[in-house]
This record gives structure tokens, C-alpha cells and sequence, in this order.
């Protein structure tokens, strides 16, 4: 195994540890949560459902770097498959990220309606969106 090889796996069970650790806190409050679950054509990382209420489609994006445009159309994908493939739940759009986020991206989010959580830690970003949710609970 390569060292490029090695550190995508790292990566890869780094980002697989902190979904798990916010699919427990939101499950937690009381909330269905599906991890990387596949929908129509598509696999967000977390899809969270308050009962009798929507669906937030999260998108979770850590680690060093800017959030960009790219991240918001993937969530308006996401958003658009799902109403599609359950279309008898609303589905909102979160990007949770550690990652900083640039006014003109976070005014594209707010005109395209999706929202942006951010925080400095994963722990962090769980209790941020569990917060950010739980006015639906």
C-alpha cells in the first residue's frame, strides 16, 4: 500500500468516525437517521428525519479547505432525487462543515435554500446541528 493509499483510508475512517459520532447525537434527540443511505441516483452522508416533519439531507464536509459552489449544487441534487424517490416527506438541505465558508457562497446557500452549519470541531458541528434541528423536534 502506497502512502497515498494509506492516507485515503485514514481519511476515509476519520470521516466515517465523525459521521457516526453526529448520527448519535441527532439520534440522540430523537431522530431517524440514515447514514449514507442511497436514494435514487444518489448517497448523501446523512439524511435525518423528525417524525412527522422533513428530512434534512446533510452534506458533511471537514478538514482543511473553503466550501464552494460544487457543495451547494450537490445538496440541490440531493434534495431533488429525494422528493422524487420520497416524495411524501420535505426535504431541507444542510451543509455541515468545519471548512470555512465565503459570504458568496453562503448568500448562494440562502437564495438556494440551503443551510449552512458551521463550527470548529466535529463535536462541535454535532451539537450545532442537533440545535439547528431541534426547533422542528
Amino acid at each position: 500500500m502506497g502512502l497515498d493509499e494509506h492516507h485515503e483510508c485514514s481519511g476515509d475512517t476519520e470521516r466515517r468516525a465523525a459521521l457516526a459520532e453526529v448520527a448519535t447525537s441527532l439520534q440522540e434527540q430523537g431522530l431517524g437517521v440514515e447514514i449514507e443511505p442511497v436514494i435514487g441516483t444518489t448517497r448523501p452522508d446523512l439524511v435525518a428525519t423528525v417524525q412527522g416533519g422533513p428530512a434534512y439531507i446533510i452534506e458533511f464536509k471537514t478538514g482543511d479547505g473553503r466550501a464552494h459552489f460544487s457543495l451547494i449544487a450537490q445538496l440541490l441534487t440531493f434534495v431533488s432525487v429525494y422528493a422524487v424517490a420520497r416524495p411524501a416527506r420535505k426535504a431541507m438541505a444542510v451543509l455541515a462543515t468545519t471548512r470555512d465558508v465565503p459570504e458568496h457562497i453562503r448568500g448562494v446557500a440562502e437564495q438556494a435554500g440551503v443551510q449552512i452549519v458551521k463550527a470548529p470541531t466535529v463535536a462541535a458541528l454535532a451539537r450545532r446541528l442537533v440545535e439547528r434541528i431541534q426547533p422542528a423536534l
